[in-house]
């Protein structure tokens, strides 16, 4: 599963010095709301997806995240 993200997320999360990327989707697999966190266990109750943005950095010039 793929999620798309547009440009204006893209950057925020890109320009993030946080260490993580928890998220939720809508039915066309685009971004629905996205916290970038370092405090893991606050959230993720919240997301039902969470990624390390250090792993994902590359997929996010691509503006698809793999699930």
């Amino acid at each position: 599963m793929q999620v798309i993200i547009n440009n204006l997320n893209r950057y925020n999360i890109i320009k993030s010095n946080k260490d993580f990327l928890l998220f939720d989707i809508d039915i066309n697999s685009n971004l629905k709301y996205f916290k970038c966190t370092n405090d893991l266990h606050r959230y993720k109750n919240k997301y039902k997806y969470f990624k390390v943005l250090s792993c994902i950095k590359n997929e996010l010039n691509k503006q698809i995240i793999n699930i």
